[in-house]
């Protein structure tokens, strides 16, 4: 019943065995895109009136905090293994009350075969949580115009955060606050010629 591509999937993911994992969620999950798309007969005006009665900032605060504490404790969000499965910091997982859930797109960091799969696995994590942030802030703005205000603001986030959430017992991997750094032109041109995607498996 399935296509080839998703056959190939479920094969991969069952590999090495089948399991199960259970989780218990301390609130009730309300995930970013239900609370933030338009509701049926909604208009944009309602919509922000809604959104207004949360605080954004404390919840992208909060993202921010649990993916940095992943990352001290030496665990990338997401990798490119998970593509097409989705990510814990994805707006249907990251919830309004600035929880998530579906945690098991969680990978250690050291399965990283280079830097360039680790530089790549953060540029999505930093993607990730502006577009999940930008279902809860209003629409108005062009959509490119939008895009630059978000990247900085979530930057900032991070930036902040390296430092907040460090902790006894916890190293960040130095590579890490690099993607989230502003780069000279050299690195720039550098980074453009090294990263290429490939086919082969994303980790190891």
């Amino acid at each position: 019943m399935l296509s080839p591509a998703s056959v190939a999937i479920v094969e991969d993911a069952m590999a090495d065995g089948l399991a199960i994992y259970v989780y218990a969620y301390p609130g009730f999950p309300t995930r970013a895109n239900a609370y933030g798309h338009l509701q049926a007969g909604e208009s944009e005006a309602e919509r922000l009136s809604r959104l207004n009665q949360l605080d954004v900032d404390a919840t992208a605060r909060s993202w921010v905090r649990l993916l940095v504490r992943a990352l001290h404790l030496g665990f990338l969000p997401y990798t490119y293994q998970n593509e097409g499965l989705g990510a814990c910091f994805d707006a249907g997982n990251a919830c309004v009350d600035g929880g998530m859930v579906d945690m098991d797109s969680l990978v250690p960091i050291d399965d990283a075969r280079d830097d360039g799969e680790l530089y790549d696995a953060l540029v999505v994590l930093r993607r990730g949580v502006e577009r999940t942030l930008s279902t809860l802030l209003p629409h108005a703005c062009q959509f490119e115009t939008k895009g630059v205000f978000v990247q900085e603001y979530v930057c900032e986030l991070f930036r902040c955060a390296f430092d907040e959430e460090q902790r006894p017992g916890t190293r960040l991997d130095p590579r890490v606050r690099d993607v989230f750094q502003p780069l000279s032109y050299a690195d720039l041109v550098v980074r453009l010629q090294s990263r290429r995607r490939v086919s082969e498996p994303f980790f190891k």
